[in-house]
């Protein structure tokens, strides 16, 4: 990896992003970089002897020219066309251009004005209900986006966060006309017609708030989930369960595979669990961590299909280089894309670390629970520092309730499937699958719920300067570097 001018290109695309997200590069050090190229190129053929080292530097300069003007040319391109209007009372008729937001006490929706396609965020009563392709009349006060303080004491970026989707107004408890239905896409309407469906039969035979766990482990849905319940999983450290991970897409990927490869030819079928991933990655509504999952699980089924090894981690630079360059923003401000990538790494490159930990388990009934706490250990490793950065908090508690739960989360989560798509046929078909997923899922909020209530069982971090950040992650980056030289040097 060390070498791959690939994994150079993408690091150093990365960093003219963030490089030009935070300062303003003038196009005169872009001019002396790439000049300075040429100068590199020229040397590559006289020291032959490093030809190699210089060539790498020719890579990561040209994508660090190509990230500083892809975010620019982003730049450019956002349009705030209500910025005279701001405080005042306005009506707009637009379209929901996506999947409505049920919460506790109310619902929220991005509404698409018709004449200059600006997005708003509106939020309104919990009733009547809405739906994405609403054609409405909106009335209210326009705002724009406030940074708040979290719990923490730690400021969060909420006009940026908003801003990475194109979201630059809002208006809160509008008032709100239906004129019609005009969805932007067919497919997209029919996807959450039959994602609102599941969560419906899930809710028929499981009740609250277990359905609502259900809802997010199978689905990547929170809505309706209480606040106390989420501070819970926050405090536990365990909300990356109800988050959509690449595991979810797998099981529909492979799920889809296994079943149709019975009927149909191996390419046929591995082509059908493409489509699959294609269309829940839509269904779930496309955010950061699932399109990262989904771009992953194509790579894979890719591989799978031309006879190659699925390689992992150039899946996941490839599939962060693919979402990065089509929405730059996220980059710096989408917490959830930064912390699933960050994850994902310790995945790969840790799990293989803390495996060693935990050798003594030789017992090959007890592999699968080696394989849980190394790969729990691993990407704990990898997101503490961030954690403790952007949220100022820290779970004592996370390790042992992750690996308390997460052996019953799949088994929970294919369970939700069933309910789902049993409830088609008949509320009592799914019952029995029901009865049992509710009492599951029982038994992992309890175990939540009494980590949370936990004495001390999190802490909040006063003071994490970024500079700490970057030096923790270069530790863990040579401490990570010792180990697999040394693990080549007994190899040879």
């Amino acid at each position: 990896m060390v070498y791959n001018p690939v994994y150079f290109f993408i690091f150093s695309f990365a960093v003219g992003l963030l490089v030009e997200t935070y300062r303003d590069v003038s196009h005169v050090w872009l001019g002396v970089l790439l000049g300075l190229s040429f100068v590199v190129i020229l040397l590559a053929h006289i020291f032959k002897k490093h030809k190699r080292t210089l060539l790498l530097f020719v890579v990561a300069s040209i994508a660090l020219i190509f990230g500083t003007l892809r975010m620019e040319i982003a730049e450019n391109n956002i349009i705030k066309p209500f910025e005279n209007e701001i405080g005042e009372n306005v009506d707009f008729t637009g379209v929901i251009v996506d999947e409505v937001e049920n919460r506790e006490s109310n619902q929220r929706f991005v509404l698409e004005e018709s004449e200059t396609r600006s997005k708003i965020l509106i939020t309104t009563d919990l009733f009547p209900k809405y739906k994405y392709g609403d054609l409405v009349e909106v009335s209210g006060k326009l705002k724009t986006p406030e940074n708040f303080t979290t719990d923490q004491g730690r400021e969060f970026d909420y006009v940026s966060y908003l801003g990475k989707d194109g979201i630059f107004y809002t208006i809160s408890f509008a008032d709100i006309s239906l004129l019609g239905h005009e969805a932007p896409s067919k497919v997209q309407e029919i996807l959450f017609t039959f994602k609102s469906k599941l969560v419906e039969n899930i809710g028929d035979v499981i009740p609250k708030p277990e359905s609502i766990f259900m809802e997010g482990i199978a689905l990547g849905g929170r809505s309706g989930m209480p606040s106390s319940l989420r501070e819970e999983f926050v405090v536990t450290g365990t909300i990356h369960v109800i988050a959509l991970s690449g595991y979810n897409i797998t099981v529909v990927a492979d799920g889809v595979q296994r079943i149709l490869s019975n009927f149909l030819s191996r390419y046929v079928s591995l082509g059908f669990g493409g489509v699959a991933v294609v269309l829940f990655v839509l269904m779930t509504g496309a955010h950061a961590t699932a399109v990262r999952a989904g771009i992953m699980a194509l790579l894979a089924v890719l591989a799978r299909a031309t006879g190659r090894e699925n390689d992992i981690s150039r899946a996941l630079f490839l599939a962060g280089f693919f979402m990065i360059l089509h929405n730059p923003y996220i980059l710096a401000h989408d917490v959830s894309f930064q912390l699933s990538f960050i994850a994902t790494l310790g995945i790969i490159y840790i799990t293989p670390i803390t495996e060693r930990w935990f050798s003594f388990i030789k017992n090959r009934w007890l592999q699968w629970f080696r394989e849980i706490i190394s790969t729990t250990l691993a990407a704990q490793i990898a997101v503490l520092p961030f954690i403790m950065y952007t949220m100022g908090s820290l779970s004592l508690i996370s390790l042992p309730i992750n690996i308390l739960i997460l052996p019953f989360i799949p088994l929970a989560m294919f369970i939700g499937f069933i309910v789902g798509i049993f409830g088609f046929v008949g509320t009592w078909l799914s019952l029995p699958f029901g009865f049992v997923g509710a009492k599951l899922l029982e038994g992992i909020l309890s175990i939540i719920h009494l980590g949370a209530n936990t004495p001390h069982a999190s802490i909040t971090v006063q003071e994490f300067p970024v500079w700490v950040l970057v030096l923790v992650y270069c530790f863990i980056c040579w401490r990570m570097y010792v180990w697999y030289k040394k693990r080549i040097n007994l190899n040879n």
